[in-house]
């Protein structure tokens, strides 16, 4: 007979099927002989928390034992609502898809690998990883503070910053305005200053081995002037205190003479355009002027019919002829009974002028004459006019003052023999 229990019986325990109770064994069951044992280690249910996390729902634990992650997490392998990506096993710290199911990025911490060299975190693009995740390099046209000075980013080596990112400076080995050289040293006596500019005369420096001095004063007038070779005669700098002048052409015939001192008349040296003779201020140089200009010189003798030549007249005739120029170009002879006497100029009398001065002969065509010089008549110098040697020409033209007869010669009268007279010859400037 089935026994309905109802509410308004009120609840009586002991009317419940008789079972085993909760902490009995199968000994204690109760007085049924045949009913089954209780496993009190089976399968719990769900009002003793019988499941393996104890919380009712039975789902397996979350933990490092490798066991799937709960639905709905990051790493499931399901992008959730608030995950960018979810590659489950494959979301890794350097793949696209972090462990924190974020699509990876620059600047997320996480170096992502075959895309970023680095990722420090940070936007500084100043530090070892600039904000684009590459590494710092020289060249990138980043500053890497603490490692380089400046950075432009064009390799060039001739600009304000080096391919090396260094700024450029004097003594760096690279040229640059408004540098004109760089030999990376200090020497100031080699090509290069140390200013990076190349050497040169007059910047203060002696150059080794091309310079013999540099006082870069600027100054051509003291012991070291604009060459910077010491001063000396003949460089073409006037030496104050030192030289009246210097022309540095080597040459005696100007106005400043090889010695540096001033051309002058005396000194030996015609001028050229200013004196015509300069004798050096010796007083038997009879041929030239005490103001240097060319003067005729001339020989005058009496001589008397039926003697022989003063000795004296030898000694003059020879003083006259070393007195001579070597370059004469008029000739004239006359005495007291021809004072027209003959004339000649030009070449001619230059070569007989010359024949006269060195002992030498000559015959010469000159103005319709014949005028000749030799030193064969008895020895002696002669010069005739229209004669030959030792010619007694009768009139004729003569001078023999050396001869040791009374054939001294005459103007205008016979030549040997003649009567007294003054025999007058010289050389002269036309």
């Amino acid at each position: 007979m089935l026994t309905i229990v109802g509410c308004s019986a009120g609840f009586d325990p002991d009317a419940l099927p008789s079972g085993p109770k909760l902490g009995q064994d199968s000994g204690e069951a109760g007085d049924d002989p045949d009913a089954p044992p209780v496993e009190t280690d089976g399968p719990a249910g769900p009002t003793d928390g019988g499941d393996e996390t104890g919380d009712g729902t039975g789902a397996p634990p979350d933990d490092d034992t490798g066991a799937p992650p709960v639905p709905g997490a990051c790493g499931d392998g399901v992008v959730d609502a608030d995950e960018e990506c979810d590659l489950g096993p494959g979301n890794d710290p350097s793949g696209e898809c972090t462990p924190a199911c974020l699509w990876a990025s620059c600047g997320d911490g996480l170096v992502e690998a075959g895309v970023e060299e680095c990722d420090d975190g940070n936007a500084n693009d100043n530090d070892a990883c600039t904000a684009s995740c590459m590494l710092a390099t020289c060249g990138d046209g980043i500053v890497h503070e603490g490692v380089e000075l400046c950075d432009d980013g064009n390799g060039s080596d001739t600009d304000g910053c080096t391919s090396a990112c260094t700024l450029v400076s004097c003594g760096d080995g690279i040229v640059q305005a408004p540098e004109t050289c760089d030999d990376m040293n200090a020497s100031n006596t080699d090509a290069c200053l140390d200013t990076c500019l190349e050497a040169s005369c007059g910047d203060g420096y002696v150059r080794a081995g091309v310079e013999a001095c540099d006082d870069g004063n600027g100054s051509d007038t003291d012991a070291c002037p604009g060459s910077c070779q010491h001063a000396s005669c003949g460089d073409g700098y006037v030496l104050n205190g030192v030289e009246d002048c210097d022309d540095g052409n080597g040459s005696n015939s100007d106005a400043c003479l090889t010695n540096c001192q001033a051309a002058s008349c005396g000194d030996g040296y015609v001028n050229v355009g200013v004196e015509q003779c300069d004798g050096g201020g010796d007083p038997t140089v009879y041929n030239c002027s005490p103001t240097c200009q060319d003067q005729l010189v001339w020989y005058q003798w009496s001589f008397f019919q039926g003697s022989l030549p003063n000795p004296m007249a030898c000694v003059d005739f020879n003083s006259w002829r070393a007195a001579l120029a070597n370059d004469h170009t008029s000739i004239f002879i006359a005495g007291t009974h021809d004072v027209t006497g003959r004339y000649c100029t030009g070449p001619a009398a230059t070569t007989v002028c010359n024949a006269l001065r060195t002992g030498g002969s000559a015959t010469v065509n000159c103005d319709g004459h014949t005028w000749h010089v030799g030193n064969n008549c008895v020895g002696t110098i002669e010069v005739t006019v229209d004669g030959t040697v030792c010619d007694c020409a009768s009139p004729g033209y003569a001078l023999r003052p050396c001869v040791d007869y009374v054939d001294w010669g005459g103007a205008g009268t016979n030549t040997c023999s003649g009567p007294t007279q003054e025999i007058y010859i010289e050389c002269g400037f036309d």
